[in-house]
């Protein structure tokens, strides 16, 4: 998986120590946060960002995998980039949450945008850049958010390259402009190509 988020989003993670805790039944896992992250209790896994490594908490259900890639990315970004925007983060982790095969084409969220499509879903990056409690974060932002990820790696190379300049400035420290700013500046319509690239997506 850092190899996968590494290669595909031309960034480097350091090699910062990730501690996955795999509990047998949600009940040992809630008992575990209730001690070391309440506020974690009521979700179904996590990622906490701790001074000496970064830890991911899942417990065994069905489907688990998944919880692991999509917590494991959250680590995986931390450990690469010194800040990285609530929505775009949780916007890569689900799209690595899906196993590399079935990334480009296989996520539940293309079907069911191109559903939304036909009844003119209109996309809105603003809304989700202003959001910064996870709290706001429901199923509409995610998928929206895996809409906007999928479309900067698989869209049009202009695109692709806002996407790989953001992500260098992060790095560098300095985000600046947001992502809207600089997607309004190579590609004045760019929600009209999020919609068609997913549209036309197979």
């Amino acid at each position: 998986l850092k190899s996968d988020v590494e290669k595909l989003l031309a960034i480097n993670a350091s090699d910062d120590p990730i501690q996955v805790n795999l509990f047998a039944s949600v009940g040992s896992y809630r008992e575990h946060l209730s001690q070391r992250v309440p506020e974690g209790m009521s979700r179904p896994a996590l990622f906490v960002k701790g001074a000496d490594m970064s830890r991911v908490y899942v417990y065994k259900r069905r489907g688990y995998s998944t919880d692991v890639r999509h917590e494991c990315t959250h680590a995986v970004l931390h450990n690469a980039l010194p800040f990285v925007p609530l929505w775009l983060d949780e916007g890569f982790a689900e799209y690595f949450e899906t196993p590399a095969a079935q990334r480009s084409g296989g996520s539940p969220y293309l079907k069911s945008i191109k559903r939304s499509i036909t009844f003119r879903w209109k996309p809105n990056l603003q809304r989700l850049e202003v959001l910064e409690d996870l709290g706001d974060m429901h199923d509409e932002e995610y998928r929206e958010s895996w809409a906007w990820v999928h479309f900067m790696i698989h869209g049009p190379q202009n695109v692709r390259q806002v996407l790989s300049d953001y992500l260098y400035d992060i790095e560098q420290g300095d985000a600046g402009k947001p992502l809207s700013a600089r997607l309004a500046a190579v590609a004045p319509n760019y929600n009209q190509l999020l919609v068609q690239h997913l549209k036309s997506w197979r």
